[in-house]
C-alpha cells in the first residue's frame, strides 16, 4: 500500500528538485524514474528527514504503476504482482496524496512524468483540466521516446493519448489533436520504419475509422511488399492485414479478398522455410499450413488453393509423425526441475516462449494412470476396501469414490474412474509448481505483453471461431499476468463455444430439440462424451478435458463456474492453472486435431488391410 503522506505539501515536493533529479535519470521513461527514485531513497537512507524519505515514497509509487494503454477503464496496473503481494495501484493512493499530485501537475517541467501524474489524476478526480495535460503530455513524450526500432514505449504513449481523447468525446478538439500527431508521424516514415510503428499507429486510426483509406491502404501495402523482400513473412501477414481493414472501411470487397489471400500466402512461406532449414520441423511447418488453410477458409470461394494446400498438409504431417516425443513427469527433485524450466523460456521471444510453456505441458495417460491405481489397490487394500465420499466447502457430498475391492465382474472400470480422478490431481500439483508456473512467471516478467501480442496465437486459428479472437487472447493474456480469476471466466465459455464449432465443421449436430421444439445448444457435459470429440481429441486429452471440466469426481470447472460456486481463491488453484495451460497448449497446436485424426484414420486402414 501507499505510505500516507498527509502531511505531505507541495513545498515538500519542490524541496528534493524534481526537475534536476529527473535529468539523472537513463532514459525519459517513467520505469527509468522508478529506479531513480528508489536508488535516491536508498542513498539517502537515515541521513534523509522523515518527509524527504516520504516523498521519495510517493514518487517511487506514481512511477511504479505500469501503464496498460489497452485499459480503457483501468490503465494503470501493478508494476509487480509476486505471492499474493503487489505494488502500488492507483487506488492506494489517498485523497490527500492526490491533491498534492493535482497542485504538483502545472510545475513538472518533463513531460513524461508530467503525463504519469496528470493521468492519475484525472482518473481519480475527473478533472477535465488534468485529461488535457495528460494528453498534451504523452505525446510530448511519445516524441522523446520514438524510435522506430524500439516502438513500443512511443506508441503506447500514443494510444493512451487516443484512448483518453477519445474518451473525452470530439467537441474538445483532443481526438483531432491527437489524429494529427499519428498522421504526422506516419507522414514522417512513409513506411520506411523497419517494424511496426507505423502499423500500430494505423491501427488506432482503423479503430474508429479515421484517416484516409487510400492512403493507407497504400502505405499498409508497401510495407507488405518491403517485408516480404526482406523475407520477413510475420511483419508482411500483418501489414497485409492491415490493408485488407483499410478496405474494408472503404467497402472494397473485392480488393479486400485479395489482400487477405496475401497474408494466408504468408503462412505457406513460413512452412516452406521451416522445411528447408538444417534442421527441418515438419510439425511447425503443419502447423502455419493449418492456418493458411483456415485464413483461405474464412475469405470464401478458394476451394482449388485449398485442395493444394490440403495436399501439402498430408505430406507434412505424415513426416512430422516422427518429431513426436514422450514428455517426461518432472523430476523429484522439483528445485532442479523449476530451474530447468525457466532456463527453457528465458530470453526467448514472446511466441516461442508460449510454444515451450505449451508443450512442457505434462497430458499423464489414462493407462499410466489406471496402472498406478491399481498398482496402489495392491499396495494398500484397506485404503480402497470401502467407498468413499467427496464433499466441497460447505460440507456438501458433490461425489464418490467406489470401493475397488470385491467389484462386481465387469464394473471395476467405472467404479476405477474417480479414483483416477483424484490421483491425476496430485500430477496437476506438480507440474504446476514445476514446470507451468516457474515459466509463466519468468515470461511475464521479461516481456510486457498485451492483447495484440497473442495475434500470432489466436488469428486463423482452426480452434477459435471468427470473431472470437479477443476473448482467448485476453484469456490467455490474464493467465499468463497471474490472474486466472479472469481467465477462467473468459476461456471456459469459449472453449465450450470452440467445441461446437469444431463439431460443427465436421458436420455433427451440436443441438436437440426439446419436446417443445425449441433447439437447445450442448454445453460441455454432452460435447466432451461425443464419440467425435473423442476422436479429435483422443482418449488422454479428453480425460483430462472431463475431469476438469465437468465431472463431479474431478475438478468440475465448467459447471461450478456457470452456477456461481466458485470462491476467488478456487481461480488459483492447480487445476484453473493447469486448464489454462491445456487451452493454450490447444491454441499453439491447432494441427494437433487434424493430425490425431489423419493418424487414426491411417490407422483404421493399417488395421483393416491384407494381413
Amino acid at each position: 500500500m501507499v505510505a500516507e503522506l498527509n502531511e505531505l505539501t507541495i513545498q515538500d515536493l519542490r524541496n528534493v528538485s524534481l526537475g534536476q533529479l529527473l535529468k539523472e535519470a537513463k532514459s525519459k521513461d517513467c520505469f527509468d524514474y522508478n529506479s531513480l527514485f528508489i536508488a535516491k531513497a536508498r542513498e539517502g537512507g537515515y541521513a534523509c528527514d522523515e518527509k524527504t524519505l516520504g516523498v521519495y515514497r510517493l514518487l517511487i509509487d506514481i512511477t511504479s504503476l505500469h501503464l496498460r494503454p489497452d485499459n480503457y477503464k483501468e490503465p494503470f496496473g501493478a508494476m509487480v504482482v509476486m505471492s499474493g503481494k503487489r505494488s502500488a495501484i492507483l487506488e492506494d493512493f489517498s485523497d490527500s496524496q492526490i491533491a498534492v499530485l493535482k497542485e504538483l501537475v502545472l510545475e513538472i517541467e518533463d513531460s513524461e512524468f508530467r503525463a504519469r501524474v496528470s493521468d492519475a489524476v484525472w482518473l481519480r478526480t475527473r478533472d477535465y483540466k488534468m485529461a488535457a495535460i495528460a494528453i498534451d503530455s504523452y505525446l510530448e513524450s511519445a516524441t522523446a521516446l520514438e524510435d522506430p526500432n524500439h516502438w513500443t514505449r512511443c506508441v503506447d504513449r500514443i494510444q493512451r493519448a487516443f484512448r483518453l481523447a477519445a474518451s473525452l468525446g470530439d467537441a474538445t478538439g483532443k481526438l483531432a489533436h491527437v489524429v494529427h500527431h499519428i498522421e504526422m508521424v506516419l507522414e514522417k516514415y512513409q513506411g520506411e520504419d523497419p517494424l511496426y510503428l507505423s502499423e500500430k499507429l494505423m491501427a488506432l486510426l482503423c479503430e474508429r475509422k479515421l484517416g484516409d483509406p487510400a492512403k493507407y491502404g497504400r502505405l499498409a501495402e508497401k510495407m507488405a511488399k518491403k517485408a516480404e523482400e526482406n523475407h520477413d513473412w510475420p511483419r508482411a501477414q500483418t501489414y497485409w492485414q492491415r490493408k485488407a481493414e483499410w478496405e474494408r472501411i472503404a467497402k472494397d470487397e473485392d480488393n479486400r479478398k485479395l489482400s487477405l489471400a496475401q497474408a494466408a500466402e504468408t503462412y505457406v512461406k513460413i512452412a516452406d522455410a521451416m522445411v528447408k532449414g538444417d534442421k527441418p520441423s515438419y510439425m511447425a511447418a503443419s502447423s502455419q499450413m493449418s492456418r493458411a488453410i483456415e485464413a483461405y477458409r474464412r475469405i470464401g470461394g478458394m476451394g482449388e488453393r485449398i485442395k493444394e494446400l490440403h495436399s501439402i498438409l498430408l505430406d507434412y504431417e505424415q513426416k512430422s509423425l516422427q518429431e513426436f516425443g514422450v514428455i517426461s513427469s518432472p523430476a523429484v527433485d522439483l528445485t532442479e526441475a523449476i530451474e530447468g524450466a525457466r532456463a527453457s523460456v528465458r530470453g526467448k521471444e514472446l511466441i516461442e516462449a508460449l510454444f515451450i510453456l505449451s508443450q512442457g505441458l505434462r497430458i499423464e495417460a489414462v493407462e499410466a494412470l489406471r496402472k498406478r491405481v491399481q498398482e496402489h489397490v495392491k499396495q494398500f487394500p484397506f485404503t480402497y476396501l470401502t467407498s468413499g465420499i467427496i464433499v466441497n466447502e460447505k460440507g456438501k457430498v458433490i461425489g464418490k469414490r467406489p470401493a475397488l475391492l470385491a467389484r462386481e465382474e465387469g464394473a471395476e472400470d467405472e467404479a476405477l474412474r474417480p479414483h483416477l480422478f483424484h490421483e491425476v490431481k496430485i500430477g496437476y500439483s506438480i507440474d504446476v509448481q514445476a514446470v507451468i508456473d516457474p515459466m509463466r512467471r519468468l515470461i511475464d516478467l521479461e516481456h510486457y505483453a498485451t492483447v495484440d501480442d497473442f495475434a500470432p496465437v489466436v488469428l486463423n486459428n482452426p480452434l477459435i471461431p471468427q470473431h472470437r479472437e479477443w476473448f482467448y487472447a485476453k484469456g490467455l493474456l490474464t493467465g499468463l499476468q497471474g490472474d486466472f480469476l479472469t481467465a477462467i471466466h473468459l476461456l471456459v465459455p469459449q472453449f465450450e463455444n470452440s467445441l461446437r464449432y469444431l463439431l460443427e465443421q465436421r458436420g455433427v449436430p451440436t443441438s436437440g430439440m426439446d419436446h417443445e421444439g425449441i433447439q437447445e445448444e450442448y454445453d460441455l457435459n454432452k460435447l466432451l462424451y461425443l464419440d467425435q470429440t473423442k476422436a479429435i481429441f483422443g482418449e488422454d486429452l479428453i480425460f483430462h478435458l472431463q475431469g476438469l471440466l465437468v465431472e463431479r469426481e474431478g475438478s468440475n470447472i465448467r459447471n461450478r463456474l456457470a452456477h456461481g460456486l466458485m470462491y476467488p481463491g478456487d481461480f488459483y488453484s492447480p487445476e484453473c492453472v493447469y486448464l489454462w495451460a491445456v487451452i493454450l497448449r490447444l491454441c499453439c497446436w491447432p494441427l494437433m486435431v487434424k493430425m490425431h485424426e489423419t493418424q487414426k484414420q491411417r490407422d483404421e486402414v493399417a488395421n483393416t488391410g491384407p494381413r
